[in-house]
């Protein structure tokens, strides 16, 4: 027969094909833009790069969410939601179903950029730092992500 070429036709994900992947189902924390769910919160969003080519914006800040869910939850191996794929796994597939297979590389840049981290010193900020990191910072330490313009920071501005 002939074949229908529907599936090329649709460039962006359809939510109920993300919601099939549990981790993107979690909430996300109110840091990083405002609960609801990760699906929701990716829902026909490009993923970016950092200047280190890490992946970055809100796809890594969901794949650095599943990095640490990883590393914090022991165990998580053997919930029945990750025996096919793992959490970050998950961010990643869905990344490429969603059209954006050209991001793999950054994206597992970060997953390993991450879980390096985790397993030494935790994410702390720096000029290597991925910028997808900034969000999961600033809930560690209960401030909230805020962009000071350059001119309102200390040592900047009147006077100098």
């Amino acid at each position: 027969g002939e074949r229908r070429q529907t599936r090329q036709a649709r460039p962006r994900q359809p939510r109920a094909e993300m919601a099939a992947l549990p981790f993107l189902q979690r909430q996300r924390p109110a840091a990083d833009g405002g609960g609801g769910t990760w699906a929701e919160a990716l829902a026909g969003l490009a993923p970016t790069t950092d200047e280190l080519r890490n992946l970055a914006g809100p796809w890594g800040e969901c794949l650095v969410a599943a990095v640490q869910y990883e590393h914090d939850v022991p165990n998580w191996d053997r919930d029945p939601d990750y025996r096919r794929n793992g959490p970050a796994g998950q961010v990643i597939e869905s990344m490429i179903r969603a059209g954006h297979r050209q991001m793999e590389p950054a994206a597992d840049r970060l997953e390993n950029a991450t879980q390096k981290a985790l397993r030494r010193t935790g994410l702390q900020p720096g000029p290597s730092a991925p910028t997808a990191w900034q969000a999961a910072i600033a809930a560690a330490s209960g401030a909230a992500v805020v962009a000071v313009p350059r001119a309102e920071q200390p040592g900047w501005g009147a006077g100098r």
